[in-house]
Protein backbone atom coordinates (compact mmCIF):
# COMPACT_ATOMS: atom_id res chain seq x y z
CA UNK A 1 0.00 0.00 0.00
CA UNK A 2 1.48 3.30 -0.90
CA UNK A 3 2.08 5.40 1.75
CA UNK A 4 -0.67 8.46 2.61
CA UNK A 5 1.08 11.54 4.00
CA UNK A 6 -2.22 14.09 3.76
CA UNK A 7 -2.09 15.60 7.02
CA UNK A 8 -2.93 18.50 8.93
CA UNK A 9 0.00 20.47 10.24
CA UNK A 10 -1.51 19.72 14.00
CA UNK A 11 -0.30 16.39 12.60
CA UNK A 12 2.97 16.72 10.57
CA UNK A 13 5.11 15.59 12.36
CA UNK A 14 3.24 12.64 13.31
CA UNK A 15 3.56 9.18 11.10
CA UNK A 16 2.69 7.08 14.02
CA UNK A 17 2.50 7.18 17.59
CA UNK A 18 5.38 5.79 18.60
CA UNK A 19 7.53 7.97 15.85
CA UNK A 20 5.51 11.16 17.16
CA UNK A 21 6.30 10.69 20.85
CA UNK A 22 10.10 9.35 20.25
CA UNK A 23 10.81 12.39 17.26
CA UNK A 24 9.60 15.48 18.60
CA UNK A 25 11.84 18.06 19.58
CA UNK A 26 11.89 20.53 22.18
CA UNK A 27 11.76 23.52 19.54
CA UNK A 28 9.03 22.09 17.95
CA UNK A 29 7.25 21.85 21.46
CA UNK A 30 7.90 25.33 22.13
CA UNK A 31 7.32 27.03 18.72
CA UNK A 32 4.79 29.85 18.46
CA UNK A 33 3.19 27.68 15.84
CA UNK A 34 2.67 24.82 18.26
CA UNK A 35 1.54 27.51 21.24
CA UNK A 36 -1.05 28.40 18.94
CA UNK A 37 -2.14 24.84 18.14
CA UNK A 38 -2.23 24.04 22.09
CA UNK A 39 -4.47 26.89 22.35
CA UNK A 40 -6.97 25.51 19.97
CA UNK A 41 -6.73 22.19 21.89
CA UNK A 42 -7.88 23.87 25.27
CA UNK A 43 -10.62 25.95 23.50
CA UNK A 44 -12.00 22.99 21.81
CA UNK A 45 -11.12 20.51 24.91
CA UNK A 46 -13.21 23.15 27.06
CA UNK A 47 -16.36 23.09 24.81
CA UNK A 48 -16.65 19.48 24.97
CA UNK A 49 -16.15 19.23 28.53
CA UNK A 50 -19.26 21.73 29.40
CA UNK A 51 -21.03 19.75 26.62
CA UNK A 52 -20.59 16.57 28.66
CA UNK A 53 -21.47 18.25 31.71
CA UNK A 54 -24.93 19.76 30.28
CA UNK A 55 -25.22 15.64 29.23
CA UNK A 56 -24.86 14.60 32.54
CA UNK A 57 -27.41 17.80 33.65
CA UNK A 58 -29.80 16.04 30.87
CA UNK A 59 -30.08 12.77 32.62
CA UNK A 60 -29.77 13.34 36.07
CA UNK A 61 -32.04 16.50 36.32
CA UNK A 62 -34.23 17.83 33.81
CA UNK A 63 -33.05 20.58 31.02
CA UNK A 64 -34.71 23.93 31.34
CA UNK A 65 -37.10 23.80 28.93
CA UNK A 66 -36.76 19.84 27.52
CA UNK A 67 -38.34 17.68 30.07
CA UNK A 68 -40.45 16.47 26.96
CA UNK A 69 -37.30 15.83 24.54
CA UNK A 70 -35.61 14.30 27.74
CA UNK A 71 -38.89 11.83 28.33
CA UNK A 72 -38.51 10.77 24.63
CA UNK A 73 -34.87 10.40 24.43
CA UNK A 74 -34.13 8.20 27.41
CA UNK A 75 -37.54 6.48 27.54
CA UNK A 76 -35.35 3.65 24.84
CA UNK A 77 -32.80 1.80 25.14
CA UNK A 78 -31.32 3.41 22.02
CA UNK A 79 -31.64 6.87 23.72
CA UNK A 80 -29.38 5.38 26.42
CA UNK A 81 -27.13 4.05 24.02
CA UNK A 82 -26.93 7.41 22.04
CA UNK A 83 -26.81 9.90 24.99
CA UNK A 84 -24.06 7.74 27.11
CA UNK A 85 -22.06 6.76 24.04
CA UNK A 86 -21.84 10.55 23.22
CA UNK A 87 -21.14 11.71 26.59
CA UNK A 88 -18.28 9.08 26.94
CA UNK A 89 -16.77 10.62 23.34
CA UNK A 90 -17.00 13.58 23.79
CA UNK A 91 -15.30 13.51 27.24
CA UNK A 92 -12.25 10.75 25.75
CA UNK A 93 -12.14 12.25 22.30
CA UNK A 94 -9.75 15.73 22.87
CA UNK A 95 -7.25 13.96 25.03
CA UNK A 96 -6.39 11.14 22.11
CA UNK A 97 -5.17 14.28 20.61
CA UNK A 98 -2.81 14.89 23.43
CA UNK A 99 -0.21 13.00 21.47
CA UNK A 100 0.34 14.68 18.98
CA UNK A 101 1.78 17.74 21.85
CA UNK A 102 3.78 14.29 22.48
CA UNK A 103 1.97 14.04 26.02
CA UNK A 104 0.26 10.66 25.59
CA UNK A 105 1.72 7.54 26.25
CA UNK A 106 1.33 5.43 23.13
CA UNK A 107 -0.10 2.55 25.39
CA UNK A 108 -2.66 5.43 26.81
CA UNK A 109 -3.49 5.91 23.57
CA UNK A 110 -4.32 2.85 22.17
CA UNK A 111 -6.59 1.90 25.52
CA UNK A 112 -8.51 5.18 25.79
CA UNK A 113 -8.34 4.61 21.20
CA UNK A 114 -10.82 1.18 21.82
CA UNK A 115 -13.02 2.87 24.69
CA UNK A 116 -13.39 5.61 22.45
CA UNK A 117 -14.48 3.39 19.23
CA UNK A 118 -16.75 1.43 21.71
CA UNK A 119 -18.76 4.62 22.64
CA UNK A 120 -19.01 5.67 19.00
CA UNK A 121 -20.54 2.80 18.32
CA UNK A 122 -22.95 2.89 20.89
CA UNK A 123 -23.52 6.40 20.00
CA UNK A 124 -24.38 6.03 16.22
CA UNK A 125 -26.35 3.15 16.62
CA UNK A 126 -28.39 4.81 19.01
CA UNK A 127 -28.79 8.04 17.26
CA UNK A 128 -29.92 5.92 14.32
CA UNK A 129 -32.92 4.93 16.23
CA UNK A 130 -33.56 8.13 17.53
CA UNK A 131 -34.25 9.43 13.94
CA UNK A 132 -37.11 7.57 13.76
CA UNK A 133 -38.90 9.52 16.65
CA UNK A 134 -37.27 12.78 16.21
CA UNK A 135 -39.89 16.19 16.02
CA UNK A 136 -37.87 17.35 13.70
CA UNK A 137 -39.43 17.66 9.50
CA UNK A 138 -38.40 14.32 7.53
CA UNK A 139 -35.19 16.77 6.32
CA UNK A 140 -34.06 16.84 9.03
CA UNK A 141 -34.66 13.52 10.51
CA UNK A 142 -32.42 12.17 7.06
CA UNK A 143 -30.09 14.84 8.37
CA UNK A 144 -29.45 13.41 11.78
CA UNK A 145 -29.42 9.98 10.21
CA UNK A 146 -26.67 10.84 7.93
CA UNK A 147 -24.53 12.28 10.45
CA UNK A 148 -25.12 8.59 12.45
CA UNK A 149 -24.13 6.95 9.38
CA UNK A 150 -20.78 9.15 8.72
CA UNK A 151 -19.64 8.98 12.43
CA UNK A 152 -19.98 5.68 12.54
CA UNK A 153 -18.08 4.85 8.95
CA UNK A 154 -15.14 7.30 10.14
CA UNK A 155 -14.62 5.09 13.25
CA UNK A 156 -14.48 2.29 11.25
CA UNK A 157 -12.19 3.38 8.67
CA UNK A 158 -9.81 4.80 11.49
CA UNK A 159 -9.63 2.02 13.37
CA UNK A 160 -8.87 0.30 10.00
CA UNK A 161 -6.14 2.03 9.04
CA UNK A 162 -5.20 1.68 12.61
CA UNK A 163 -4.69 -2.17 11.86
CA UNK A 164 -2.69 -1.53 9.37
CA UNK A 165 -0.53 0.45 11.17
CA UNK A 166 -1.22 3.23 8.40
CA UNK A 167 -0.94 6.00 11.37
CA UNK A 168 -0.94 9.13 8.94
CA UNK A 169 -4.41 7.53 7.65
CA UNK A 170 -5.64 6.62 11.03
CA UNK A 171 -5.27 10.23 12.30
CA UNK A 172 -7.37 11.89 9.29
CA UNK A 173 -10.04 9.48 9.51
CA UNK A 174 -10.25 9.98 13.29
CA UNK A 175 -10.01 13.90 12.98
CA UNK A 176 -12.90 13.59 11.05
CA UNK A 177 -14.68 11.70 13.23
CA UNK A 178 -14.24 13.91 16.10
CA UNK A 179 -15.39 16.88 14.25
CA UNK A 180 -18.93 14.42 13.94
CA UNK A 181 -18.36 13.91 17.83
CA UNK A 182 -18.53 17.73 18.24
CA UNK A 183 -21.70 18.05 16.25
CA UNK A 184 -22.86 17.94 19.70
CA UNK A 185 -21.20 21.14 20.82
CA UNK A 186 -22.50 22.79 18.05
CA UNK A 187 -25.75 21.94 18.41
CA UNK A 188 -26.36 22.75 22.20
CA UNK A 189 -25.83 26.80 20.88
CA UNK A 190 -27.22 26.65 17.72
CA UNK A 191 -30.96 25.26 18.77
CA UNK A 192 -31.12 27.81 21.56
CA UNK A 193 -30.25 30.33 19.07
CA UNK A 194 -32.64 29.35 16.02
CA UNK A 195 -35.36 29.17 18.86
CA UNK A 196 -34.63 32.86 19.79
CA UNK A 197 -34.84 34.35 16.30
CA UNK A 198 -37.96 33.25 16.33
CA UNK A 199 -37.74 29.18 14.62
CA UNK A 200 -40.62 26.44 16.03
CA UNK A 201 -38.64 23.55 17.62
CA UNK A 202 -39.72 21.70 14.78
CA UNK A 203 -37.87 24.21 12.27
CA UNK A 204 -35.11 24.37 14.27
CA UNK A 205 -33.99 20.99 14.72
CA UNK A 206 -35.11 20.29 11.00
CA UNK A 207 -32.03 22.84 10.25
CA UNK A 208 -29.56 21.49 12.85
CA UNK A 209 -30.03 18.05 11.08
CA UNK A 210 -27.26 19.31 9.06
CA UNK A 211 -26.02 22.48 10.25
CA UNK A 212 -24.64 21.21 13.20
CA UNK A 213 -22.51 18.76 11.93
CA UNK A 214 -21.89 19.80 7.72
CA UNK A 215 -19.88 22.45 8.22
CA UNK A 216 -17.51 20.93 10.27
CA UNK A 217 -17.01 18.45 7.92
CA UNK A 218 -15.66 21.08 5.28
CA UNK A 219 -13.61 22.78 7.52
CA UNK A 220 -12.23 19.91 8.32
CA UNK A 221 -11.35 18.29 4.69
CA UNK A 222 -9.93 22.04 3.89
CA UNK A 223 -7.32 21.93 7.33
CA UNK A 224 -6.38 18.42 5.80
CA UNK A 225 -5.83 19.40 2.57
CA UNK A 226 -4.21 22.74 4.07
CA UNK A 227 -2.10 20.92 5.43
CA UNK A 228 -1.32 18.32 2.78
CA UNK A 229 -0.62 21.49 0.33
CA UNK A 230 2.24 23.23 2.85
CA UNK A 231 3.88 20.02 2.89
CA UNK A 232 4.77 19.87 -0.76
CA UNK A 233 5.50 23.16 -0.15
Amino acid sequence: MAKHTSLPPLAADMSSPEKSHQQQTPKAQFSPKRRSLDRKWYITTIAALLTSCYVIIFISGTPRGGPAVRERVLSNPGGWSHILGGLISMTIGPFQFLITFNKQPPAIHRWLGRIYMAAVAAGGVGSLSLCVTTVAYPAGAWGFAALGAVWLATAALGWQAARRQNYARHREWMMRNFVLTYAAVMLRWQLPLLLWWGYSVVEALTITGFSCWVPNVVFMEWWIGRGEKERME
